[in-house]
Order: C-alpha cells, then sequence, then structure tokens
C-alpha cells in the first residue's frame, strides 16, 4: 500500500472555506476526530474523501492539491 503525502494547507483552506472543523466532518460524513488527524498530520485522507472535500468546497479545494502526488488521472 502506497501512503502519499498530503498538503495541510489545503486542509487547512478545507475546513476554513466550509466554516469550521464540525461543520466539514459534518458535509464529508467522517468524524469531527478524522478532520483533527488531517489537520495535524496524524493520518491522510483517502482518495475519496479528497473528492468529498473538492466536493464540499465546491472546487474551491482540488482534490490534487490535497494529495498531489496520487495519480489522479
Amino acid at each position: 500500500m502506497t501512503i502519499y503525502k498530503q498538503d495541510v494547507k489545503a486542509i487547512l483552506k478545507a475546513i476554513e472555506v466550509a466554516g469550521g472543523a464540525k461543520e466539514l466532518a459534518i458535509k464529508l460524513g467522517v468524524s469531527y476526530q478524522s478532520i483533527l488527524d488531517w489537520k495535524n498530520l496524524r493520518r491522510v485522507p483517502s482518495h475519496l474523501n479528497c473528492l468529498k472535500i473538492e466536493k464540499a468546497t465546491e472546487g474551491v479545494v482540488n482534490r490534487k492539491n490535497i494529495l498531489p502526488d496520487y495519480p489522479w488521472e
């Protein structure tokens, strides 16, 4: 299993756009703790959660910004 490096700035921007970590968690259908883990670099969001973040932020935060090394194409 390959682990991809995330860009924490993109996660912070997604939190800001959503109106907070709790709001982002609700929009994504994940736990608040998951958002905190991503923010604090304890875990990396899955590629599916990156797609959800892109949708929840209406494209302000692009999936490629979150996991730039992931083979999106």
